[in-house]
C-alpha cells in the first residue's frame, strides 16, 4: 500500500511540474517568460498579431522552434481560391477571439525569421489563440518542416 501511495504522489508531482512548465501557468518570469501589455492588440491574420504596432507571430501551446500552428494564407500569398476563403474565416474568428478585453500576450524570448518575437497569446483562461483556433479546425498544427496544402481535394 506505501509503494501504491508513492507512485500516486510521484504522479501528482510530475503533474505539478508539467503544469509549471506550460507557459500560460508559469509565474512570469519563469523561463524568460513575461507579460506584454498591449493598449492596443490588432490582427494581421490568423497566426500573426500587432501589438503597439510591433508585428508578432503567436505561437500556439508548443514550444518555439519546435510546436505550433498555421493559418491559410490571406491576399497574393494564397494558392488558390479555397485558402483565400478559408483565411478569410479564420481572420474573422481569430479577430474576435482577440477582441476581448481579457487577452494576455506572454513574450517566448525568441523570434521568428522576420525578427518578429514569438508570443503566446492567451484568449481564454489557458487557452492560446492557436488551440482555440486548432480545435475549431481554422488552423493546422505547424512542426519545422512542415508546410500546409489548403488547396488539397479530400
Amino acid at each position: 500500500m506505501l509503494f501504491a501511495r508513492g507512485i500516486v504522489r510521484l504522479g501528482l508531482s510530475l503533474a505539478g511540474l508539467l503544469i509549471l512548465a506550460r507557459p500560460g501557468l508559469a509565474e512570469e518570469g519563469y523561463r524568460g517568460v513575461r507579460t506584454i501589455d498591449c493598449s492596443s492588440l490588432e490582427l494581421i491574420d490568423g497566426d500573426s498579431v500587432r501589438c503597439d504596432g510591433v508585428n508578432m507571430r503567436a505561437l500556439g501551446h508548443g514550444e518555439p522552434d519546435v510546436l505550433g500552428y498555421d493559418t491559410p494564407e490571406v491576399r497574393g500569398r494564397a494558392k488558390c481560391k479555397a485558402e483565400r476563403m478559408l483565411a478569410h474565416l479564420a481572420d474573422q474568428r481569430a479577430a474576435e477571439l482577440i477582441s476581448h478585453p481579457n487577452v494576455v500576450v506572454r513574450d517566448s524570448g525568441k523570434a521568428d525569421n522576420y525578427n518578429r518575437p514569438l508570443v503566446w497569446v492567451y484568449v481564454s483562461g489557458d487557452l492560446t489563440l492557436g488551440e482555440v483556433l486548432l480545435a475549431e479546425g481554422y488552423a493546422i498544427e505547424w512542426r519545422p518542416g512542415k508546410s500546409a496544402n489548403w488547396c488539397t481535394k479530400d
